[in-house]
């Protein structure tokens, strides 16, 4: 049999409940292995076992439809794989619930460790395919509902460097029928509209920048690159060419050194991310500079820019 590709977004509801059961399993058993004297009703480890065999059950699905990002293992053996680990985790539990009707002491035994060992790993998976399925959903709707309208340059303002060089501001106008914002039901603020992922950087938000307004400012404000960035750097995607194509922000940096990047997704919303979950490709680069923020000066634009951009 076949598998068929189904977008993880139609799971995410059930891989973020395999998630809280998965917290909820794990507390269990370390309670009662590290309180023997308390005693669980039977009907509590029922619904264990029954806890269990769903998130196993919503798991092995996730692994069969989607390949859970085991790319490397064929249909017949993800299969066998995802079968083989979800009959163990129920299997653990249920010698769980089997022990604990027994006068004995449940840290001693191997199959509660085991049990308490899947279910957290099952947590962890979960937690993973669930925040993979919500990046791959906007990464769907960020390809498939594009904006269409032009690109109009800001003739009342401009974009000033620390060295004094104008930056072109722009905004969106959108075709008529369509509107000014992708539909995505994580877009986190109403100005959205307004900004691309540069200007969400470097105006906070208020206008659009082009590519080559983003190179301007990394020359004159003094941004260098860096390989151990920090929370505040700003990190740059580029094309196979050289061209920027997006920036974002490093928002926090986890343990083993794993970066987490905010960044606005075209005129749609800010999301946070691991570095190469976005739609701009793998060609980044970290930068980092002594000012104080990243907000350009905005002041109003001379005559000359203002001739030039009509």
């Amino acid at each position: 049999m076949d598998l068929v590709y189904y977008p993880i977004a139609m799971f995410q509801g059930y891989l973020l409940a395999s998630f809280v059961l998965g917290l909820l399993l794990s507390a269990k058993c370390l309670v009662q292995m590290a309180f023997p004297q308390i005693r669980a009703p039977r009907w509590v480890e029922a619904i264990a076992c029954l806890a269990a065999f769903a998130m196993a059950f919503v798991l092995s699905l996730d692994a069969l439809g989607n390949g859970g990002g085991l790319v490397a293992l064929a249909p017949p053996l993800l299969a066998l794989t995802a079968l083989g680990t979800s009959l163990i985790l129920v299997a653990s539990h249920l010698g769980v619930s089997l022990l604990r009707s027994r006068p004995r002491q449940l840290a001693l035994q191997p199959v509660a460790w085991v049990a308490v060992a899947l279910t957290l790993v099952a947590t962890g998976w979960s937690s993973h395919r669930y925040s993979a399925g919500k990046i791959q959903a906007e990464i769907e709707r960020f390809e498939h509902f594009s904006n269409s309208g032009d690109l109009e340059p800001v003739l009342n303002s401009v974009g000033v460097t620390d060295r004094g060089r104008e930056v072109q501001l722009y905004r969106w106008q959108p075709e008529d029928g369509f509107g000014v914002s992708i539909p995505i039901p994580y877009q986190t603020s109403a100005e959205d509209g307004r900004a691309n992922c540069h200007g969400w950087v470097f105006t906070g938000g208020e206008h659009l920048l082009w590519r080559d307004g983003v190179e301007r400012i990394l020359e004159d404000n003094g941004y260098q690159p860096c390989q151990a960035p920090r929370p505040g750097d700003l990190i740059i995607y580029r094309s196979a060419s050289g061209e920027v194509v997006h920036t974002g922000l490093v928002k926090t940096k986890l343990f083993g050194g794993r970066m987490m990047i905010e960044s606005k997704w075209g005129l749609g919303g800010r999301f946070v991310h691991r570095p190469a979950e976005q739609p701009y490709g793998d060609n980044f680069s970290y930068y980092r500079s002594a000012r104080q923020g990243h907000a350009l000066a905005i002041r109003p634009a001379t005559l000359a820019l203002k001739i030039a951009s009509r």
